[in-house]
């Protein structure tokens, strides 16, 4: 794993690259990626305004990213910090599955991918080392959940206050 930074406008970016090899180190990396996120983002100025945890989903590069958000902002991103994950594994799934036929096997193995990422991020919020970043984040700060899909219809997909799926 390597952690690299970068400054984008006045957002700083933290990024961990992983060379994970399969879901349980998927799933291990998003927990570890997940509780320094929520742990950096109570520690900044931004988290007082930050009433959301956004993560997104890009198949396509195998980019899940974290920020806090503020209901305010309507989808603009103005935080001040930003983590990602770039997990080569879930960008080698998903262009093993585009160069299937274009057909209803590939929609099911691409959303296959997507619902093995989100129970991911949800076992994360529920009960890995994240659950206890968000439980001592939200005695200052809300932090609903929230996630989205891009590439795959860019759709919503809502976390329960503890991590659950809203299936």
């Amino acid at each position: 794993m390597e952690v690299s930074e970068y400054q984008d406008g006045t957002c700083r970016c933290i990024v961990w690259r992983t060379k994970d090899e399969g879901w349980i180190d998927v799933g291990e990396w998003i927990d570890a990626m997940l509780a320094a996120a929520i742990e950096q983002i109570g520690e900044t100025g931004d988290a007082v305004a930050a009433e959301f945890l956004e993560i997104s989903f890009w198949p396509d590069r195998g980019l899940l990213m974290v920020f806090p958000n503020s209901a305010d902002q309507r989808g603009e991103r103005g935080d001040m910090v930003c983590f990602e994950l770039a997990s080569q594994f879930l960008k080698a799934e998903f262009d093993r599955v585009s160069a299937l036929p274009e057909d209803s096997a590939q929609l099911k193995e691409l959303q296959g991918i997507d619902r093995s990422l989100w129970i991911a991020v949800s076992s994360a919020l529920r009960s890995g080392r994240a659950s206890e970043k968000l439980a001592a984040a939200r005695q200052t700060l809300p932090l609903k959940i929230v996630g989205y899909n891009y590439n795959l219809g860019e759709n919503l997909i809502w976390l329960e206050r503890d991590g659950r799926l809203v299936l």
